[in-house]
């Protein structure tokens, strides 16, 4: 009723001003032209693109160089932007999507623009699939840093991304291209058509479709990702494909090819990994204006994806415990010699497996996006605008989830015995029970893996709509200042926001391999919104001061969960010459809560993937790990030394209601440079400060269990309820990892982005020559992951001990281009690199070198509406620095979101436009 109200009262302001104003616009003695800009980090028009807050563009020639399919082939590379979940992001829950994230300080702190308005999110983070958004189709891409919660709302915390869109040509476009690594694998090809078409002189249409495909690239193929490594540098091995059994003090194991031994063996199955995945999407959209009236123009778009992505990881594996009975038919007399059979005949036996004969698990993805707005928007006066938009949003994934089976059926299927009639069958065969070999890699018949296995679903629906509506303009002779007019906007939004997530009764139930427990759920809030901008001209052309504006902004958001909460902005930008210029701004923002994090259900998955090892247990051998005796003694744990053994102890994690939203403090003080003695050259620098408070995450267990007995062993210490013990055995019997406001962040440093375009002499070939240079180069970077945890120094690191995935904090980033431009050729030369990362537990020991990637371009301009690209990425084929150690088992022994892990490759394109 509340979320009803708040429509039914947004409306009641907003439809009578669309109502009313082609009317007022008729009377209107003339129509009114005047050229006025948008610039991305304010709502205002102006006649200058200037900001207060640092921006980089890149514009549609960028992407042409890079003959790029996917939005991130492109945004990857800037410095501002940081391991965003991308193609290669194979165990990742966004499934296929690739998502950006400024800083490196979450993809949830970064907010996507379309055209100035929110981007359709997927799934609960409120993030969007900027892959939905076809390379080909943008113009220009806005990238600010410096905060914009103030004039776009919660999520903006560290900055916006606003993709400015082709919607507004005229004729016929096609654009085709392929890529292909030097191995020959990794294939992506695309084609592209976009048409254009005056209304009649009043209004305007576009409209796109285009289809795209990228092949995979496997593990196996690359030699630095297989085998995999642990963090202690050894290979990595899974639960061995023909099984670790273990009955007290007795073990036996059998080897990869089915030989029987006492020594417990592992399997490396990294050679079926998807390293990249592969992908088929087809997309569609279509932008219209019209001219209603004088001065009340009609404006929409509709945008439409549908991608298919799918990805294979090592087979399931499982530790659980059998029975096995002295008549079971597959014993062999090695494995009988070992085991002792009750009086029953039967003995107790614990089985670590993986189960190779079910295949890899694959996840097979499909997504459709779609995101439609509707709205007017019109002049009333010389100094008076209007615009209203309603816009709707909906993402659906749906994921099967292949090589899975059903624990409690393997459990039956492993207690077989010997009928009368002497052929093997399961103890229990009142569900068609087939029985199950377990000793050995592929005892596994068929009949036993169908009767264990089954496809199992995940769907997904993600709901936003928003309507919006502002009154914007300047006082003009009303009210005139001796520097000009006072720019002003106010305006209301309304957003509602709903997601739904289905699972499979075998994952809901927590009765699978390898998906945990995971229940459905439905979760929806909205937010009622006003907000408000005004710049006001301080001085103009004098002799210190060729022009100085101060510019604010204050939004006030009333969320359904969380009540009232403000934002607000003030900046400065002073001219003191046409070609030197200083800019600073403060902002106070909020991150509110995603679904997600406020609604997800509580799910859990074994601890024992996360502890399970005897140094996991800092009480398990206090005089080795440092932990605190008399804590350990305190909180019931067993004597020392001890075995640990957590068993079937739960893993939960899931949402939090009562979460309130992030506040952030923003900081960004800079200057450009224009000189008019050397034109052609542009020089900003940008000093950025970042603070981040309430942060939203999760404590871990080994961050719990090290703060509760090493670090913090008090009894009051609130981490050690994150990590309770059994009381009857003294072992860990839960780890609570719901979400809560525990986590601060801070990041300074200093942006840099310098251009030079100068013409060539007579005797040099070409017209002109460009040199440009975006880099950042960070100063501070902490992270404290609770208020009971110590802060972590993240500059210059990488680990999973900074971010809830393990990520490279690089303390240097840069990219420069080298452009050469002629008649009917434009050539381009770019080299970027990612400095020299160490891990913070071992600093100076273990590190990582710094990385250089030179890519070259060219563009033919064939004949007027004809254009052939031709390009090589990686020329120099480097491969990514290996990372044992600091990487998680799923990065490959390296950070694929940072680094280039397909090696040198080579493209074409052709682009042919007619008008």
């Amino acid at each position: 009723m509340a979320s009803s109200r708040a429509v039914l009262s947004l409306a009641s302001r907003i439809l009578p001003l669309i109502v009313a104003a082609p009317a007022l616009a008729q009377e209107t003695a003339k129509e009114i032209e005047i050229e006025t800009i948008v610039v991305t980090g304010s709502r205002l028009d102006s006649s200058q693109a200037q900001s207060v807050s640092p921006i980089v563009s890149l514009d549609s020639a960028q992407f042409r160089f890079e003959r790029a399919v996917n939005v991130e082939d492109v945004l990857s590379k800037l410095s501002q932007t940081a391991a965003g979940i991308g193609a290669a992001s194979t165990t990742s829950d966004a499934f296929g999507a690739s998502v950006l994230d400024l800083r490196g300080l979450g993809q949830n702190r970064t907010l996507v623009l379309i055209d100035g308005s929110r981007g359709a999110p997927f799934g609960f983070r409120n993030s969007t699939d900027v892959n939905s958004i076809p390379a080909p189709l943008v113009e220009r891409v806005e990238v600010l840093t410096g905060g914009a919660a103030a004039v776009y709302g919660a999520d903006a915390v560290v900055g916006v991304v606003n993709f400015k869109l082709r919607n507004d040509f005229d004729g016929f476009e096609a654009n085709a291209s392929y890529e292909v690594s030097r191995d020959g694998d990794g294939a992506l090809y695309n084609l592209n058509l976009g048409f254009g078409e005056s209304l009649g002189g009043r209004g305007h249409a576009t409209g796109f479709i285009g289809y795209s495909h990228r092949e995979e690239t496997l593990a196996g193929a690359r030699g630095f990702a297989s085998p995999e490594f642990d963090e202690d540098g050894n290979i990595r091995t899974n639960r061995p494909a023909g099984g670790v059994f273990t009955q007290g003090n007795s073990v036996f194991s059998f080897t990869d090819t089915g030989v029987f031994t006492t020594t417990p063996q592992g399997s490396d199955f990294s050679g079926v990994n998807t390293l990249v995945q592969p992908l088929e999407r087809i997309d569609a959209s279509v932008f219209f204006s019209y001219d209603i009236f004088n001065n009340v123009e009609a404006h929409g778009r509709a945008m439409f994806s549908n991608s298919r992505v799918r990805s294979s990881v090592d087979p399931v594996d499982e530790e659980l415990t059998i029975t096995v009975r002295d008549d079971n038919p597959y014993l062999t007399p090695d494995i009988a010699s070992v085991l002792a059979f009750d009086a029953n005949g039967e003995a107790s036996v614990s089985m670590q497996r993986a189960f190779a004969e079910f295949g890899p698990e694959t996840r097979n993805t499909t997504r459709n996006n779609f995101q439609t707005q509707l709205g007017l928007r019109g002049r009333l006066t010389e100094n008076l605008e209007w615009d209203a938009y309603v816009q709707y949003g909906r993402s659906d994934d749906e994921t099967v989830i292949r090589g899975e089976g059903l624990v409690d059926r393997l459990v039956q299927a492993a207690n077989a015995t010997i009928d009368t009639n002497g052929q093997a069958v399961c103890v229990d065969a009142s569900n068609d029970c087939m029985p199950a070999n377990l000793f050995g890699p592929n005892s596994l018949n068929r009949q036993t893996i169908d009767f264990v296995t089954l496809p199992v679903n995940r769907n997904r629906t993600r709901d936003q709509f928003v309507t919006i509506g502002t009154f914007s303009g300047d006082t003009g002779e009303t009210f005139p200042l001796p520097a000009g007019p006072i720019h002003w906007l106010f305006g209301l939004e309304y957003r509602d926001e709903k997601a739904t997530e289905q699972n499979d009764p075998a994952i809901a139930g927590g009765q699978t391999f390898d998906q945990g427990r995971r229940p459905s759920f439905e979760g929806t809030f909205d937010v009622t919104e006003f907000f408000g901008e005004v710049r006001v001209p301080i001085l103009v052309d004098l002799s210190f001061a060729r022009e100085l504006d101060i510019e604010g902004a204050y939004r006030n958001s009333d969320f359904s969960t969380s009540g009232s909460h403000d934002t607000w902005k003030i900046g400065a930008s002073w001219a003191v010459t046409d070609g030197l210029r200083f800019r600073g701004s403060v902002q106070r923002a909020i991150r509110s809560p995603n679904i997600g994090e406020l609604f997800g259900p509580l799910a859990d998955i074994p601890l024992s993937i996360f502890v399970n090892g005897d140094d996991d247990d800092p009480c398990s051998n206090p005089a080795v790990t440092g932990a605190d005796s008399a804590q350990c003694a305190a909180k019931g744990a067993p004597a020392a030394p001890f075995a640990v053994n957590v068993g079937d102890a739960p893993f939960v994690f899931g949402g939090n209601p009562d979460l309130q939203p992030e506040e952030a403090e923003t900081y960004t003080i800079g200057a450009s440079f224009t000189p008019g003695a050397l034109p052609g050259l542009s020089v900003a620098v940008d000093y950025f400060d970042i603070d981040i408070d309430g942060g939203i995450f999760v404590v871990f267990p080994a961050d719990a269990l090290r703060d509760c007995y090493i670090a913090n062993p008090t009894p009051g210490n609130p981490l050690c309820d994150l990590v309770p013990r059994d009381p009857t055995t003294g072992q860990i019997a839960l780890a609570d990892v719901t979400d809560q406001n525990v986590s601060s962040f801070t990041m300074s440093g200093v942006d840099i982005d310098a251009s030079y375009t100068f013409a060539l002499p007579t005797a040099v070939p070409g017209d002109q020559f460009s040199i440009r240079y975006i880099g950042t180069i960070v100063t501070d970077q902490t992270r404290q992951n609770s208020q009971s945890t110590g802060e972590l120094d993240c500059r210059g690191t990488f680990s999973s001990e900074c971010a809830i995935d393990s990520r490279v904090n690089a303390s240097y980033r840069h990219r420069a281009t080298f452009d050469w431009d002629a008649a009917s050729l434009a050539v381009q030369a770019s080299w970027q690199m990612v400095g020299a990362v160490e891990h913070p537990s071992s600093p100076g020991v273990t590190e990582l070198d710094a990385e250089r990637y030179i890519d070259l371009a060219a563009i033919w301009y064939v004949k007027e509406g004809l254009q052939l690209s031709f390009g090589i990425a990686n020329l120099l084929d480097n491969e990514p620095p290996f990372a044992p150690g600091g990487a998680v088992s799923e990065n490959f022994n390296t950070f694929p979101s940072t680094y280039d892990v397909i090696g040198r490759t080579y493209g074409v394109a052709v682009r042919f436009k007619s008008d």
